[in-house]
C-alpha cells in the first residue's frame, strides 16, 4: 500500500513537470496598432530552464529589445486580438497560457481609438485570461514597454513591477487598476474607468532644455515618461488615464492622481510644497489622509450637488516656527481646494466620474432601470461639486509616526 502511494505521488510530480515543460506562461502583454494587420501583440514570458540566456524577438536585434537572462519575447499581428493569439500559438512550440499574466499594456493611440471597446471586450472574455492583471496605458508603443522591462536588483520581473506599483499606489501616484475594474467600470453607468499611465522616461541628458516638462508647482506634477531622471530602469508608472464610456479621454499627472486618490480614499501619504512666510521660502510637507473622504450627494434638484470633505494631517520636513506651521497648514488647504475646483471642472466638462460619486447617488433609486433612466454620466456635465480640505499640522513624521 505504501509503495502504491509513493508511486502515485511520484507520477503526479512527473506530470506536473511535464506540464511546465509544455507551457509558456505569459508575464506581460503589449497591444498596439499593427503595421500590416489591425493589431500587434507582444508577449514576454520566462524560460523554464535555470540559467537560460536572454533573447530578442525574431527579427529584432537592437540592444533596446534584447531581453534580460531568463526571459524571451514574441510578437504577432492579426485582424483581432484572438487572431494575434492564434498566431502566437502557431509560432511558439509550447502551449501559451495567460493565467499568470501580471500586466496588460495598451498603447495610448489604441486606447483612444473607436476600436478600444471591442478590444477590451475580447480581452476580458478570453477564458484563459487573468482578470487581476494590472491594466496599463502606455504613452508610446506598448510593445516597446514590454521589451523594456528589467528585473530590479536581481528580483524577478514580476516581483519588480509589483513592488514598483505598490510603492506608487501608497503615494497615490497610480490607481489600483486591473482588467476586471477597468472592464466593469467601462460597461456600467456608475463611474469612469481608470488605468495606470506608463512610459519610457530615461533621459540621456538632464541638462538639455525641453527634455522634461513639469505641469504645475508640485514635484510630482509630471506625466509618465517625462520625469527628470535617468538610470538603468527606463520604465515609469506615473499618473493615470480616465476613460469615458467608449475610449480614453484624459491623462492625469502623478500629482493629479494623488489628488484623485484623496477623493477615492486610497491616498496613504505623500509630499507637498507651499510658500513659507518669507518670500522665496518653500516648505516641504509630508502628509497623510486621516480617514476616508466624507461624501454627500443630493439629487433633489435638476443637477446633482456633491459635497466632499477631505481631512489630512502632516508635518514639515524642516524645522519651522509654530506661527509658520499655522500659515503653511492654511495655505495647503487653500491650495488643494483651488486645485480640486479646477479638476472637478475638467471632469464635469467631459462628463467623467472617476471618483465613483455615482455609487452614492444610486442608493436613492429602487430599481436598476430607474437608475439607468436617470443617466448619471450625462448628468455629470451639470454636476456641482464642492471639495473642502482640512489640513492639520503635526510635529511628527506621518509615514513612520516618529515623534520629533
Amino acid at each position: 500500500m505504501v509503495v502504491i502511494i509513493l508511486i502515485g505521488i511520484s507520477a503526479a510530480f512527473s506530470r506536473d513537470a511535464d506540464e511546465l515543460d509544455e507551457q509558456s506562461y505569459v508575464l506581460n502583454i503589449g497591444i498596439d496598432s499593427g503595421t500590416v494587420e489591425r493589431l500587434r501583440v507582444t508577449v514576454q514570458f520566462p524560460t523554464i530552464a535555470d540559467g537560460a540566456s536572454g533573447s530578442a524577438s525574431k527579427g529584432s536585434e537592437s540592444e533596446e529589445e534584447a531581453q534580460p537572462p531568463g526571459y524571451v519575447v514574441a510578437e504577432a499581428e492579426g485582424a483581432s486580438f484572438s487572431d494575434c493569439l492564434n498566431m502566437l500559438h502557431y509560432s511558439i512550440p509550447r502551449r501559451v497560457t495567460f493565467l499568470h499574466a501580471r500586466q496588460i499594456f495598451v498603447s495610448e493611440s489604441l486606447a483612444s481609438s473607436d476600436y478600444f471597446p471591442t478590444l477590451l471586450k475580447d480581452i476580458y472574455f478570453l477564458r484563459t485570461f487573468r482578470h487581476k492583471a494590472t491594466f496599463i496605458v502606455t504613452q508610446g508603443n506598448a510593445g516597446t514597454m514590454v521589451k523594456a522591462q528589467q528585473p530590479l536588483f536581481g528580483t524577478r520581473i514580476s516581483k519588480s513591477i509589483e513592488a514598483a506599483l505598490e510603492s506608487y499606489r501608497q503615494h497615490g501616484f497610480v490607481p489600483n487598476a486591473t482588467l476586471n475594474t477597468v472592464y466593469l467600470d467601462f460597461v456600467t453607468a456608475d463611474a469612469s474607468a481608470l488605468a495606470v499611465y506608463a512610459g519610457i522616461g530615461d533621459k540621456e541628458d538632464l541638462n538639455l532644455p525641453g527634455e522634461t516638462e513639469k505641469h504645475g508647482t508640485q514635484d510630482s506634477d509630471y506625466y509618465a515618461g517625462d520625469l527628470p531622471r535617468s538610470g538603468d530602469f527606463p520604465t515609469e508608472y506615473f499618473g493615470a488615464v480616465v476613460f469615458s464610456q467608449d475610449k480614453m479621454t484624459l491623462a492625469l499627472t502623478g500629482y493629479e492622481m494623488q489628488m484623485l486618490s484623496m477623493l477615492i480614499g486610497d491616498f496613504q501619504y505623500g509630499g507637498f510644497q507651499v510658500q513659507g512666510i518669507q518670500e522665496g521660502d518653500v516648505v516641504q510637507v509630508l502628509a497623510r489622509q486621516v480617514k476616508k473622504p466624507q461624501i454627500k450627494v443630493d439629487i433633489a434638484g435638476p443637477a446633482p450637488v456633491i459635497d466632499v470633505e477631505i481631512m489630512l494631517e502632516g508635518g514639515p520636513h524642516q524645522e519651522i516656527s509654530w506661527e509658520e506651521e499655522r500659515v503653511v497648514a492654511l495655505r495647503i488647504s487653500e491650495m488643494l481646494q483651488e486645485q480640486f475646483a479646477e479638476m472637478m471642472e475638467r471632469f464635469t466638462t467631459l462628463g467623467l466620474d472617476p471618483m465613483h460619486f455615482g455609487e452614492y447617488a444610486k442608493i436613492f433609486f429602487l430599481t436598476e432601470d430607474d437608475w439607468r433612466a436617470y443617466n448619471w454620466m450625462e448628468r455629470m456635465h451639470d454636476a456641482q461639486i464642492h471639495v473642502a480640505v482640512k489640513f492639520v499640522m503635526r510635529s511628527q513624521d506621518v509615514s513612520t509616526n516618529y515623534t520629533r
